[in-house]
């Protein structure tokens, strides 16, 4: 009951009220779904979010008491040595006290974590609690009573001060620090400290995967929302133009078996739509010829206007659904323009910053002598050139070996250099580099050839993005644009050909290997939005008789006051014995619902408008469309006028 009120409804709308209803239903479905898929996943992105954090502030205070254990062990060993040294025993206690005390406040920095982490369960992972306490239970205590025993050991200051005897106690209490079993266990804890550290590793990077997790299934649930509501639409598509042309063929079937001579013919139509109400006037029509002595003369007007009706709601409804495209790809190229004209200016504003930076340069260059400003300007040719993408491992890894180099070398800043070099990927042997490397200010050279580096490459990059996708709006907008006057213009035919390659870029890209064979032609008189249907219609049979697999030629030349354009693939080929429908309408090789037939149809009806020829030649594994268009389509159409003249004489 509830499905046949849906059916009298729909069936009762009018047809521009069901093209709006269908278009409707899926924008909603669209966003719906979309905000559906922000929404499940923007939880499970903030507890990523937060186990990262969380995880990163752990590594960092686990590394920092790596180090300051190292040093205090190494440091006791140097006091160790001094004793018998009273002038240098004064520096090794200062240096071994600084690092005890930097040491005791990182553990204790560490142990009160404990307590935070516990209160955090939803975050930590049971593995990691687990760890914490055991690691607690076994170093806890130990660490306490090496802090009391430090604590109890005698200052060194003084030098003149020191006496054998107090080296003797020194050296005492030293012993007895170490019968504490730090300094034996300090192998064992450190051990234990890098378990700790690989396991927050791990649970770093799974953060990373869970973070990397719900980007990709809100970008799945978002395109299958989008996948959805698209076949939606298409099926909503189909439904419109069976609920309107189904009963346009009955009309039809019932004029010809009026003209036939058949007046008892009616139409059962109950709709209240412009075909509902076609066909009440068909039937009152039939009454009334019925009745009258007029009956051929009528029969032959209704089937007249039948057939004009026919084709302008045709052109009606095939209007209004690129009226709808057109506004909807307009705006997405307004939307793509809007952050383009950003970038734009950003490029400008980049580029007149990387000016300033060229004009504060020379005080800088003019400090150095000539040798050296020669390695500097070798160290910006290395950053122009093109540098190879490293992993963070990886990056660490080339640190480490310039660092060693330059270390070997006996230079100061090994550390900070090799950074900075790390950073601009700079693998080259640094031989040519080296006088400039040992200079005072070379951490501030190193740099500003970075920073040099990055605003250049970012505004290559910018500038790469930006015409890329000027290219795309470009096509999109020549897609859609429609010939409001419907008054033909000269036009490039391989630019029409490009502008589809661009649109179908996405299927080509997966298999597809585009060869184009273009002469220099010049420009056609034509209507260049439906010549590009013509293109699109073509191109994306092929890609899909290839199925996005092989070579698709495009070739165009000028033969006989023609422009001819061939598109060949290499498909299974199009049997013989069906070659002749392929340009009828609605005939089509394809499954239910995936083609609708009229493709073919439609290019032949544009060609012809164009004065022009459409050939085929197929066989198994070569299939290849030729489209002949004139040059000077009013000579044809005198050409057609003549010989139609002719033949009536005749």
């Amino acid at each position: 009951m509830v499905n046949r009120r849906i059916k009298d409804w729909f069936h009762n709308l009018q047809v521009q009220q069901k093209i709006a209803l269908g278009y409707g239903l899926s924008l909603g479905i669209a966003i719906v779904g979309t905000a559906i898929g922000i929404l499940l996943t923007d939880q499970q992105q903030r507890w990523a979010e937060a186990l990262g954090r969380d995880a990163l502030e752990e590594l960092q205070l686990l590394t920092r008491l790596q180090v300051d254990a190292l040093e205090v062990s190494i440091h006791q060993d140097n006091v160790e040595e001094s004793l018998s040294d009273p002038e240098r025993l004064p520096l090794a206690y200062v240096e071994w006290r600084q690092d005890y005390n930097r040491y005791r406040q990182v553990w204790q920095e560490f142990k009160e974590t404990e307590n935070h982490t516990k209160g955090e369960e939803e975050v930590e992972s049971a593995e990691e609690l687990s760890a914490l306490e055991m690691f607690f239970e076994q170093y806890g205590n130990l660490q306490d009573k090496y802090f009391q025993t430090f604590d109890q050991l005698p200052p060194v200051l003084d030098p003149a001060a020191f006496t054998p005897d107090m080296g003797i106690r020194f050296k005492a209490a030293l012993d007895k620090l170490e019968q504490r079993a730090f300094s034996q266990q300090t192998h064992d804890l450190t051990h234990d400290l890098t378990n700790l550290t690989a396991l927050i590793r791990d649970e770093y990077e799974l953060a990373q995967v869970a973070i990397l997790n719900a980007s990709t299934l809100r970008l799945w649930l978002i395109s299958f929302t989008m996948v959805g509501s698209a076949a939606i639409a298409g099926l909503l598509s189909i439904l419109t133009a069976r609920a309107i042309a189904s009963p346009i063929r009955k009309l039809t079937l019932m004029t010809q078996q009026l003209a036939q001579g058949n007046v008892d013919v009616r139409i059962p139509m109950t709709g209240k739509d412009e075909v509902g109400r076609l066909g009440k006037a068909f039937n009152q029509m039939a009454e009334q010829l019925a009745e009258s002595g007029l009956l051929n003369q009528q029969i032959q007007q209704l089937h007249q206007t039948l057939g004009d009706l026919e084709k302008n709601q045709a052109k009606l409804i095939h209007a209004e659904k690129m009226s709808s495209l057109g506004q909807l790809v307009a705006g997405i190229a307004h939307e793509i323009n809007t952050p383009l004209g950003v970038i734009q200016a950003s490029i400008g504003n980049m580029t007149a910053a990387l000016k300033q930076s060229l004009r504060e340069l020379p005080p800088l260059l003019q400090t150095l002598p000539p040798a050296q400003l020669a390695d500097f300007l070798t160290l910006l040719a290395w950053t122009r050139q093109p540098q190879e993408l490293l992993s963070s491992r990886e990056e660490r890894q080339l640190k480490r070996r310039i660092q060693q180099t330059l270390i070997d070398l006996g230079l100061a800043n090994a550390d900070i250099l090799a950074e900075t070099l790390s950073r601009m990927s700079i693998m080259a042997p640094l031989d040519p580099i080296l006088p400039l490397l040992k200079t005072a200010n070379a951490p501030t050279l190193l740099e500003t050839a970075y920073q040099l580096a990055i605003i250049q490459n970012n505004s290559q990059n910018i500038h790469l993005a930006v015409g890329q996708a000027t290219r795309i709006v470009y096509a999109l907008k020549n897609y859609v644009r429609q010939d409001v006057m419907g008054v033909p213009i000269y036009a490039s035919i391989s630019d029409g050909i490009n502008t589809v390659l661009t649109l179908y870029q996405n299927q080509i890209k997966r298999g597809i290997k585009i060869e184009k064979k273009y002469a220099a032609l010049p420009p056609v008189l034509c209507h260049p939005e439906e010549l590009i249907q013509v293109w699109s219609n073509l191109i994306s049979n092929a890609i899909q008789a290839m199925n996005y697999r092989g070579n698709l030629t495009i070739t165009t030349a000028e033969q006989a006051q023609y422009v001819v354009v061939q598109i060949t693939d290499m498909g299974d080929g199009i049997p013989p014995e069906i070659q002749a429908r392929i340009f009828e309408p609605f005939f089509t090789t394809k499954a239910v619902g995936e083609g609708t037939g009229l493709g073919l149809s439609i290019v032949k009806n544009i060609v012809d408008k164009h004065h022009g020829k459409i050939e085929l030649e197929s066989i198994p594994g070569h299939t290849t469309f030729t489209v002949r268009l004139p040059l000077d389509p009013a000579s044809v159409e005198i050409a057609i006028a003549e010989k139609e003249s002719y033949q009536k004489l005749g």
